[in-house]
This record gives C-alpha cells, structure tokens and sequence, in this order.
C-alpha cells in the first residue's frame, strides 16, 4: 500500500468507525476533557483502534523506506 493510501484508510475509518462511536462519546461525558483517559482505550482495548495502530505502524515503515533509499 502507498503512503497516500494508508492515509486515505485511515482518515475512511475515524470518519467511518470514530466519528459515531458511542464508546468514545460515553467516555467523553464521563471524562470530560481527559483525552489521555479515552485514547488509551481506543490504542489498547478497542479493535478498531488496532487497526488505527497498524497502519500508523505501516506509515512509520513507508517513511523509514523513503529514507533509506534517498541517502
């Protein structure tokens, strides 16, 4: 997958997935501003936040790529 492809998915799943997520906007009332609080259940417990996390990883690997081959 290309880099603009990953981002592409990505940006489709939190509109898809993230943006109606009724876990996350319980967590919100409950939490209030506490971000670190309910992105840690997304990075860890949700499955959905999983998959966030793989293809972050896939674009660390793109990035690291583009380097190697520019030096």
């Amino acid at each position: 997958m290309s880099r603009l492809e990953v981002v592409f998915e990505i940006s489709d799943i939190l509109d898809r997935e993230c943006a109606v997520c009724e876990k996350r906007r319980e967590m919100q009332r409950m939490y209030q501003s506490k971000f670190a609080t309910i992105d840690g259940y997304c990075n860890q417990e949700c499955p959905v936040g999983k998959v966030l996390q793989a293809l972050g990883q896939q674009l660390n690997q793109i990035r690291a790529q583009a380097l190697a081959k520019s030096e």
